[in-house]
């Protein structure tokens, strides 16, 4: 799941606090960070929209309103696969569920990157330099959303060309 922080006003410390992610649950624990502040985990669920609230288990809600569950980037291929310690490059990554009017990061192991989505499959990245030769995992966020658990593709940074 995602953290979710909600703000607002009048909340108060109490055991039962609950988000609701859609009817039918019987929510996650909202964590309270103060009077104008929850934070709770969201559920796994599909893609699509939900009515999200907070409340008490087994009471009323407190306040309701939209909330979007948006489908996790996939990374397939990455073309070019390798290239220089001296980064630079750009590159294109394939896979899915990328956002052509939000912001995307490229992620080449620990070192972040500018990006651009040209389309819902694909991102273009411009590789940051390396201090060594070797593999990389290369994944991409997309706004607040990282991607799945192994889903990225490696990049080889080679010597210098």
């Amino acid at each position: 799941g995602t953290s979710v922080t909600v703000v607002g006003s009048g909340f108060y410390e109490v055991e039962d606090m609950r988000c609701f992610f859609g009817g039918g649950s019987a929510g996650t624990p909202a964590v309270w960070m103060g009077e104008d502040k929850l934070v709770c985990l969201s559920p796994q669920r599909r893609a699509g929209n939900v009515t999200f609230s907070v409340g008490m288990l087994g009471s009323e809600a407190f306040a309701s309103s939209p909330f979007t569950f948006v489908a996790s980037p996939v990374v397939r291929v990455v073309v070019p696969s390798s290239g220089s310690i001296a980064g630079g490059m750009l590159v294109t990554v394939v896979g899915s569920n990328f956002d052509p009017s939000g912001t995307q990061v490229c992620m080449f192991g620990a070192s972040a990157s500018e990006a651009s989505a040209l389309d819902r499959s694909r991102v273009v990245c411009k590789v940051p330099g390396s201090e060594s030769v070797g593999e990389v995992l290369l994944t991409v966020k997309v706004g607040l959303h990282d991607v799945t658990t192994g889903s990225g593709a490696l990049f080889v940074y080679a010597v210098r060309a």
